[in-house]
């Protein structure tokens, strides 16, 4: 085997068993690689477009299949967020990994050279066709930082839907974290401070529900200041919309829970009128 590093020509001699021989040329074209790769930028505005001022991932897992499912190559991408594979001419697609801390931002919005390339859900793009030679510096991946839901479930023991001085939290609440559509997407439970977190979202719109425990209700809603009042509805146990932005922290969402009281205790003959329960005295049954 030969692996000349340029177009070259060969005398091949074959020699056959009866010693008689057979020259003849052979001219080997060395082809030249292709390459394929760009950046991996981190989408702020969630536009799927790279714009001035948005800067590169470092650090990226970026991997290169051809069209049979069969790993090439696998790279990361640099400090800047450029990466490149150079590879033989053929058909190949690139996937780029997770990134911690971030979603995949919407693909194929416009200019391709400016775009996101890879799928939100699998970070597969489609197949590009590498010729001798090609150069295909488009295939770009864009990230959007996530950002967090949460805050503080708290015993509101005046009931007025504001969390004062003295308050505690509730621990080991049931929480919920609804999608736009209603669908339970997380749970989680208060800590014993009664605080709780949902992180790592993607922008969109979301909803949270709490399930009292047994014997609390839910108190007054929206009553004032938004870092310290109850968000819940008492009538569904959930919030209003909750529209969460590139990146966005939103640790205001509150519920404060009532704890459910309770009057009574025994009607009985008061056979001595004295006003005390003496010994003997029965109780009255089925009074209105």
């Amino acid at each position: 085997m030969v692996s000349p590093p340029r177009n070259t020509q060969y005398r091949v001699v074959v020699v056959a068993s009866t010693m008689c021989t057979d020259t003849d040329f052979v001219n080997i074209t060395v082809q030249p690689k292709a390459k394929i790769g760009n950046f991996v930028w981190r989408d702020d505005n969630a536009n799927g477009i790279q714009d001035t001022n948005e800067t590169g991932l470092g650090v990226a897992s970026i991997i290169l299949y051809n069209t049979s499912n069969v790993e090439v190559a696998q790279t990361t991408t640099n400090a800047q967020g450029f990466y490149e594979f150079e590879v033989c001419a053929g058909m190949y697609y690139v996937e780029f990994g997770a990134v911690t801390g971030y979603s995949r931002t919407i693909a194929n919005t416009s200019d391709d050279t400016k775009d996101s390339d890879a799928n939100v859900t699998n970070g597969r793009t489609q197949n590009y066709t590498l010729n001798p030679g090609d150069n295909n510096p488009t295939v770009d991946a864009g990230y959007i930082p996530n950002g967090k839901i949460g805050d503080f479930v708290w015993e509101d023991r005046n009931g007025n839907g504001q969390q004062d001085v003295g308050e505690p939290g509730i621990a080991n609440v049931t929480v919920q974290l609804l999608d736009q559509n209603n669908n339970v997407i997380r749970t989680t439970t208060t800590s014993s401070t009664g605080a709780y977190e949902f992180d790592n979202l993607p922008p969109g719109t979301y909803y949270v529900r709490v399930t009292p425990p047994t014997g609390y209700s839910v108190t007054t809603s929206n009553s004032g200041n938004d870092n310290t009042d109850n968000d819940i509805n008492s009538g569904t146990n959930t919030t209003g919309a909750i529209t969460l932005g590139a990146g966005q922290t939103n640790l205001t969402i509150d519920a404060g829970l009532l704890r459910s009281a309770s009057l009574g205790d025994f009607v009985f003959e008061d056979r001595n009128g004295n006003g005390v329960q003496d010994a003997g005295e029965p109780g009255i049954s089925e009074l209105p």
